[in-house]
């Protein structure tokens, strides 16, 4: 995060016993600016290896997805460079808690279905998701359902073989501090679209330095700063005319 953005996040989007001044807030978030770009000079960077997936659940995935994605791979979630800067523990612990395998956690190929608690007020309808990867879509029967985002791991070719994370953060961690280490490997489908990220204001200059934010700089306990979120609802709201 910019200073700008995290002082906003610490003051207004935590919880904490004593509130924070705006100062305090600046002050953490240069001494840990500081910590990072120590560590990631520290630590260096290596290209990660990863090998194309063959097995049956990346063909089942790619026949069910088809042509946003290019290919699945086997990767080091830990070696995946980050764009976002956050974690929430208890979304990782929803994905580590699924009885899945780590195949069908990466890359589901049946969207869970359930009910919307919906509510009315005029000629308005409203109702809440649970955060705020969501869209509303419409099929071709006229049927309006509301989806995440990407509800796979997606990564994306930034070019010298790296790869950007750009989708997946929740079950990169849960992956990671999974007990005990996982047998299988992480499975990441390969995005074919554009990395409208490296577009974002200062974001390609951050993302593509010789030692860039990894997902596994998410582990190193002097880098990670743990805070109380306040819960956020999330809600789409539908209007007629």
């Amino acid at each position: 995060m910019e200073e700008g953005d995290a002082v906003d996040y610490l003051t207004e989007g935590c919880v904490s016993k004593a509130p924070m001044t705006r100062d305090e807030a600046g002050r953490i978030w240069r001494e840990m600016r500081d910590k990072t770009h120590a560590a990631a000079r520290a630590r260096g960077y290596a290209i990660p290896s990863w090998r194309a997936s063959n097995g049956e659940a990346a063909s089942q995935f790619l026949s069910k997805v088809g042509e946003p994605v290019k290919s699945v791979i086997e990767i080091d979630p830990a070696r995946l460079i980050a764009f976002q800067f956050y974690v929430a523990k208890e979304r990782s612990a929803f994905h580590m808690g699924k009885p899945d395998n780590w195949a069908q956690r990466c890359l589901p190929t049946e969207r869970l279905r359930a009910s919307l608690q919906i509510a009315s007020d005029g000629n308005c309808i409203f109702f809440d998701v649970p955060h705020a990867e969501h869209v509303l879509t419409l099929t071709k029967e006229g049927e309006l359902r509301v989806e995440q985002s990407y509800p796979y791991v997606v990564v994306g070719d930034i070019g010298n073989g790296r790869y950007l994370l750009r989708a997946g953060y929740h079950r990169a961690y849960a992956y990671m501090t999974a007990e005990p280490t996982p047998a299988e490997p992480f499975l990441a489908a390969v995005s074919g679209a554009e990395l409208v990220e490296l577009d974002f204001p200062g974001m390609r200059s951050r993302l593509t330095p010789a030692n860039p934010p990894l997902m596994g700089d998410s582990l190193n306990p002097s880098l990670a700063l743990p805070v109380d979120a306040v819960r956020t609802r999330h809600q789409f709201r539908i209007t007629a005319p």
